[in-house]
């Protein structure tokens, strides 16, 4: 590739047309390894510690909002600079994004570290067999590959950024081929809770990592002469403030579904919870990589100011998520329990009431995900951080209600009215004013 037309982007519905094709196809090569990982995994921690790896597992977006919303602001700029062939000004906004994004996992992961170190053993998560020293080693991985993950998703955001989303999706699964391999040699050698951590969580960061360099040597001209403006950190700051209070909001409601169970219900109900939400989430990531290319492409569209092209983007994204997910997703709940029994073992065999809610609530979150990425990408942030706050309020504590009535699908089903409630329809309302070139 030419130096001088390195960073040019392709064509923004053939972009997400591509993410989507390879980020199916490489779902369904994880999902041939994911299934091979996690029997071994629950065979060989045994219910109780695969519980509390679960509950790492599943809260690995817990911290995410510490890097201050930065990631999230250079993307939606990277996408409008690069969609108008502003070069210099996407180096300086790379540059600045960055240098700001180390400082905020190294504090982030020097602060949770001294938590988890100086924490009482009562404070932590239990389970019968392991000791609290290994509790805390895999907590300190957890915090660590958040604190790496914070830095190197930058090769992400920057591969939606150029239109290349399809990276995402090929670096993702080699990422669950290392783990495969991973969890393959910790049955071999009896390995633990701190091993499977390191195999589970640790793997994704260092992927993006090298995805990140990748990155840097295809595109030597967005990499190199780096000018880092201090004005601009602080302009990403004040950027990234809406960001990081939605991701407040999302931590409070959507993340906290495995700490409730675990401390209401405890580690075996947890265990199997976990193994329910990692099945419906085969579904829901086949389309992560091209959500995740609509937000940029839009993003680039609203730059522009190409509303038409908006709103076939939209349409055409929901009806396809509604006509291909609907059935996929039905049929998990049909089959969940023999799947998931012959899959993990007996011991993790979930209600059809859990595998009915927790199906219902991926399906829905998919089709609002889409309208919230289209808000994203036009900067309307501070409506949706407030909605997300206050549908928090209304969450936690029914949560805490429907977990001690109808046991583990309380969460989601809490999370799930609360989301009707108060973000739904005035979601709904500002996407349809939005793209018809009103905000």
């Amino acid at each position: 590739m030419a130096h001088g037309h390195s960073w040019a982007i392709r064509r923004p519905s053939g972009a997400i047309g591509r993410a989507f094709l390879a980020g199916g196809i490489a779902r369904v090569l994880s999902l041939v390894l994911q299934v091979g990982s996690i029997a071994i995994t629950t065979r060989t921690l045994g219910v109780d510690a695969f519980g509390l790896l679960a509950l790492l597992l599943g809260s690995l977006s817990l911290f995410s909002f510490l890097d201050l919303g930065i990631g999230n602001a250079s993307l939606s700029r990277l996408s409008a600079e690069l969609k108008r062939h502003d070069l210099a000004a996407a180096r300086e906004t790379l540059g600045s994004a960055v240098v700001a994004l180390v400082i905020a996992a190294t504090l982030m992961g020097a602060m949770l570290s001294s938590v988890v170190i100086l924490a009482p053993a009562r404070w932590l998560p239990a389970a019968t067999g392991v000791s609290v020293g290994t509790v805390r080693v895999a907590l300190i991985v957890y915090v660590l590959s958040i604190a790496l993950t914070i830095v190197t998703s930058t090769g992400s955001r920057l591969s939606l950024a150029l239109e290349h989303g399809t990276l995402n999706a090929w670096y993702a699964a080699i990422a669950a081929v290392a783990t495969s391999v991973l969890c393959l040699l910790g049955a071999l050698v009896h390995g633990g809770l701190v091993y499977f951590s390191v195999a589970c969580v640790a793997v994704s960061p260092l992927s993006q990592a090298a995805q990140t360099l990748w990155l840097a040597r295809q595109h030597p001209d967005l990499f190199a002469g780096w000018v880092v403006n201090f004005r601009q950190i602080l302009g990403f700051l004040k950027a990234g403030l809406p960001f990081m209070v939605l991701a407040l909001g999302a931590v409070a409601t959507y993340q906290t579904d495995s700490l409730i169970i675990q401390y209401s219900l405890g580690s075996g109900a947890l265990a199997g919870f976990g193994v329910t939400m990692r099945l419906f989430g085969i579904v829901t990531s086949l389309y992560a990589a091209g959500l995740q290319q609509v937000w940029a492409t839009l993003a680039g569209a609203f730059a522009l100011g190409d509303f038409e092209r908006s709103r076939r983007i939209v349409r055409g994204v929901i009806v396809g998520i509604l006509t291909t997910g609907v059935p996929l997703t039905a049929l998990l709940v049909l089959v969940g329990r023999p799947v998931i029994g012959t899959w993990a073992g007996p011991d993790y065999r979930p209600s059809i009431a859990l595998l009915a809610v927790v199906g219902t609530w991926s399906i829905y979150n998919l089709v609002m995900s889409v309208l919230s990425f289209a808000l994203n990408a036009a900067n309307l942030v501070w409506r949706q951080a407030f909605w997300a706050i206050l549908m928090a309020s209304i969450s936690l504590p029914l949560s805490l209600i429907l977990v001690n009535i109808v046991g583990s699908p309380g969460p989601v089903l809490a999370t799930l009215v609360s989301h009707l409630l108060v973000i739904a329809i005035p979601s709904i309302i500002s996407v349809r004013k939005l793209l018809g070139g009103r905000r």
